[in-house]
């Protein structure tokens, strides 16, 4: 059998040469089989912890063979780093599982960019060795809808008190334009708390009385809010008559 080797090649440089660790999965922890439960509830923007079990708890605490991790309730990924390893654990948003991890130190840094002020990471941290089990993330989503919008304003679509990830949406606008030979019409999809623009579509007339149906869709997305989903309307130049505008959205929280 004839094998290729890609190209180009090059001999990876050692240096003073790789380092060799211990590997401490199958080793029984001399303080007994041990594991320590740790909740975290994330600011806004979230940040990076520097943890060192042994700095944070009275009990003797040898080795981290495992993480049992329930982040469920953060719709962002967790980041798990032993920097003496170079091992790095990372869990999407919304998943969960047990996995081994590669490290001699009982000092890491867990790290959550991006997440909102709800969102919860729950972790497990064990000094011995349980067999894997990865558990399907749950698919729970909330549809929130704002029918009959007859009118340029704003409109809350999904109140100012959630935050959560938007998966999906669906806008359908019809209109007509009131005898004007020009006409202009925005509708633009925003997070409420920050004024971010999530999408939007935009139709001109040129032709007296014209009318027109227009549609934001988008049915697989995660896109991250807080404080609430607005629908915004505008009209230029001329009123509009015989406005029909439905918003559907579909989210989660987180």
């Amino acid at each position: 059998m004839t094998i290729i080797i890609p190209q180009p090649v090059k001999t990876f440089p050692g240096g003073a040469g790789l380092p060799v660790l211990n590997a401490l999965t199958f080793m029984e922890p001399k303080e007994g089989k041990r594991y320590i439960p740790v909740d975290i509830t994330w600011p806004a923007g979230g940040l990076t912890y520097d943890v060192n079990v042994n700095g944070l708890t009275t009990q003797p605490f040898s080795q981290i063979v495992m993480l049992d991790v329930d982040n469920n309730q953060c719709g962002v990924d967790v980041q798990f780093i032993f920097p003496d390893s170079g091992d790095t654990l990372i869990i999407p948003g919304s998943s969960g599982g047990l996995f081994p991890v590669f490290t001699n130190s009982t000092k890491f840094y867990v790290s959550c960019i991006g997440a909102v002020a709800t969102d919860v990471t729950r972790f497990r941290l064990l000094n011995y060795r349980q067999e894997p089990v990865a558990l399907p993330p749950p698919q729970y989503t909330t549809i929130a809808v704002a029918n009959n919008i007859t009118t340029a304003a704003l409109t809350a679509v999904i109140p100012p008190s959630v935050s959560g990830t938007l998966v999906g949406y669906s806008v359908n606008v019809s209109m007509q334009a009131n005898g004007a030979g020009f006409s202009g019409w925005t509708g633009i999809l925003e997070d409420t708390a920050t004024g971010a623009v999530i999408d939007q579509a935009a139709f001109i007339v040129t032709t007296a009385n014209a009318s027109f149906a227009n549609a934001l869709n988008v049915p697989i997305l995660a896109r991250r809010f807080t404080g609430g989903i607005r629908f915004r309307t505008t009209s230029q130049y001329s009123p509009w008559t015989n406005v029909s505008a439905n918003v559907s959205l579909r989210y989660r929280t987180p």
